[in-house]
């Protein structure tokens, strides 16, 4: 485990199934989602998680504050690299906590380049990309690719 400040980042585990579940539900994150456009059943979700947690190559972490679990960032393998997911919870959000979970796990992830697709409209995660030394560095469809500058 990484502690910054009271800031926590420990791997998700099959016991975190039910709070990833519910944060992939939430219509806030479905909004902003970009291959998940619906709610995700939970077999499929069951499914999803285990994978992640199976795959060497996939950093799945919970995000906890005070011991209190707040979000999620994952970093995996993709098409452009590795590519990065992150979920605050509304309530922890326009603190800070975002930039410093996804540097600490940028930080612990040796696969490069990392990547971001981001919806044009999500004004606080391009804020986030682009404070943390993302580059916008074209387009995929309608979604801005950010990639970070090393």
């Amino acid at each position: 485990m990484v502690e910054a400040g009271s800031l926590v980042l420990r791997p998700a585990t099959t016991d975190d199934a039910k709070l990833l579940f519910d944060w992939v539900n939430a219509p806030d994150s479905l909004a902003n989602k970009i291959a998940t456009v619906a709610p995700v059943d939970w077999p499929t979700h069951r499914q999803w998680l285990q994978a992640r947690i199976a795959d060497p190559d996939c950093l799945l972490e919970i995000v906890e504050l005070d011991g209190r679990p707040i979000g999620q960032v994952r970093l995996e393998p993709g098409d452009r690299g590795t590519m990065v997911d992150i979920y605050i919870a509304p309530a922890f959000r326009r603190s800070g906590l975002a930039r410093t979970a996804l540097a600490e796990a940028i930080a612990r992830c040796a696969a490069r380049p990392v990547v971001a697709l981001v919806k044009p409209d999500n004004a606080p995660s391009l804020a986030l990309f682009r404070a943390l030394g993302f580059r916008e560095i074209g387009a995929e469809g309608a979604l801005s690719v950010f990639q970070l500058e090393d």
